[in-house]
């Protein structure tokens, strides 16, 4: 019923017309001659509901590709939140839900609210991220409901929101969700401690320290980090023996960052002995005052 409003849904000049998305020649106007670029939001975003998959999957690179050259104004936010609430092909909706995130405004902002609502868990998580770019206090209140949901992927995207919004707000949900079943769960809380503010905070991760999870003690211990407490350098230095490089190298990458040292990740004895020489004195110190500048670096590059 939702799809049978959208095709009647007109928008100057452009109508909504389901019956010709299926069209091969509608195809390859879009596709084949790159004429999607001249255009409108209602156009394109019909074609997210085709029948034929790959009509679907080019509408998605259509967009990505006008989002990478800026093309895409706020306008577009109510075209495709229409379509991402009547999809009937959950990644579409995915899609669109982090979308709606890059493109902001108060249309894509109202859409965003009503499609966390969707059955689909990873379309729940995409929207709860989005929406706390452009709307925190909605979103964090959002995340009190979400906290208690069924899937793991939902609560895991609800503290990575709530990272995000860096609000002391959200520091209860964070601390619930440190002791949840779910390893990926707690892995993700810990690391939203990284941003939120808080006396307690540290305390928090010393705790997580003890988690029977690798990756979730490896979340806390660069939190800490981050937070300019040492105790978690000690943490990262166990963990360059753990049996999966890509776990023992994203620590490794951690340490000689946080001190300054020039060890190879191989060598875990000749760290030991150099934290438990210059353990006691150690300061991160120099650490927090480049990590801004670092940051800022690694931004510029991948801009």
């Amino acid at each position: 019923s939702g799809a049978a409003e959208l095709v009647t849904e007109s928008a100057g000049k452009e109508s909504f017309r389901h019956e010709e998305i299926a069209s091969e020649n509608l195809f390859e106007r879009y596709v084949g001659g790159g004429l999607y670029r001249a255009e409108g939001p209602w156009e394109t975003a019909r074609l997210f509901l085709s029948d034929r998959q790959s009509v679907r999957r080019a509408a998605e690179d259509i967009l990505s590709a006008r989002l990478i050259a800026d093309e895409i104004t706020q306008e577009w936010g109510k075209p495709l939140g229409r379509v991402a609430m009547v999809a009937r092909d959950p990644w579409c909706r995915r899609f669109l839900a982090e979308a709606l995130g890059k493109i902001g405004g108060d249309e894509s902002v109202r859409y965003l609210n009503n499609i966390l609502s969707d059955e689909d868990p990873t379309v729940v998580s995409y929207a709860l991220q989005s929406l706390v770019l452009h709307d925190q206090r909605t979103a964090v209140a959002m995340a009190k409901t979400l906290c208690a949901h069924e899937s793991a992927r939902v609560r895991a995207a609800v503290a990575t929101a709530l990272g995000v919004a860096k609000s002391p707000d959200g520091l209860p949900l964070v601390a619930r969700l440190l002791t949840d079943k779910d390893a990926e769960v707690r892995r993700s809380a810990a690391s939203a401690l990284k941003a939120i503010p808080g006396d307690g905070v540290d305390a928090l991760l010393l705790k997580v320290l003890e988690d029977e999870s690798d990756s979730v003690r490896g979340a806390a211990a660069n939190a800490l980090v981050s937070r300019g407490n040492k105790a978690g350098v000690g943490e990262l230095i166990k963990i360059l023996r753990h049996p999966n490089w890509v776990t023992a190298g994203e620590a490794h990458k951690t340490l000689v960052r946080a001190t300054n040292r020039p060890i190879d990740a191989k060598n875990a004895s000749e760290w030991d002995a150099w934290w438990s020489e210059a353990g006691e004195s150690f300061s991160l110190d120099r650490y927090m005052k480049i990590a801004p500048l670092l940051m800022e670096a690694r931004k510029a590059y991948y801009d």
